[in-house]
């Protein structure tokens, strides 16, 4: 008996729009949410079999926020007709792989009320937040000060130099005592970063990070004892299981 194994497929390599001038959702670091983007530029390829089944599809898309019109480059992958189970009997289409070009952060890893910061504000903070994920240490470092230089424009009295801005910092009670003395070392940090005397150090950037988020909440939001981006996402994920830090 003859057993037919089958025979080769052959693909062909068909361009097509990308999806031009459509819309997808995504987040956007200066809105600081998800939000519509228009795809205004893209270029797309698909693998095609001889039948016309469509095997694989891969596209290139610049994408631009319909709230602030901020830029951002995108690459999909994948394949509508492959399905995954979502739920017993139920299957959707695979998620399709994607990437960000500059890359972005879940909302659930950053402060909350992130659009009440000043736009630029926040999107500095955002981007520090990913130079860190992705480990550019000496990146985050320099923006987290520019961070700071910013707060200090919008915070400061006539006159009163960074250095001095931070002690009046302490004195409004926005930072304690030994987070100023942080800043300060911060500040230090940075500047032997950028005459190349020391190398980046990811736990003193992690620090720091925390550091400029706790200042962001207390002079824009107005919060007394805030919570690191840390400790909300802990207490996220613990509520979502029924538990809690609360006593």
């Amino acid at each position: 008996m003859e057993v037919d194994i089958g025979t080769e497929v052959e693909l062909s390599k068909v361009e097509f729009d990308g999806y031009e001038n459509t819309s997808v959702q995504l987040p956007c670091d200066i809105c600081g949410a998800e939000t519509e983007h228009k795809i205004v530029k893209a270029v797309g390829f698909a693998l095609v079999e001889s039948t016309g089944y469509c095997a694989q599809e891969r596209y290139h898309q610049i994408c631009q926020c319909s709230q602030c019109a901020a830029i951002v480059f995108r690459t999909a992958e994948g394949n509508d007709e492959i399905f995954e189970e979502y739920a017993p009997g139920e299957n959707r289409p695979a998620p399709y792989a994607e990437e960000l070009w500059p890359p972005r952060v879940l909302k659930s890893e950053l402060i909350p009320n992130l659009g009440k910061l000043p736009p630029y504000v926040a999107a500095l903070y955002r981007n520090a937040a990913v130079q860190l994920r992705t480990g550019n240490i000496t990146m985050a470092v320099l923006t987290l000060n520019t961070v700071l230089e910013l707060v200090w424009k919008h915070t400061r009295t006539p006159g009163l130099a960074l250095g001095d801005c931070v002690n009046d910092w302490v004195a409004k009670q926005w930072l304690t005592e030994q987070e100023g003395s942080q800043v300060k070392q911060l500040m230090e940090h940075q500047a032997e970063l950028a005459q190349g005397k020391t190398v980046p150090n990811q736990l003193k950037a992690s620090a720091a990070f925390d550091l400029v988020e706790l200042l962001l909440q207390r002079v824009y939001l107005g919060v007394e004892n805030p919570s690191s981006s840390v400790d909300l996402a802990i207490e996220k994920a613990l509520e979502e299981r029924g538990l809690s830090t609360g006593s």
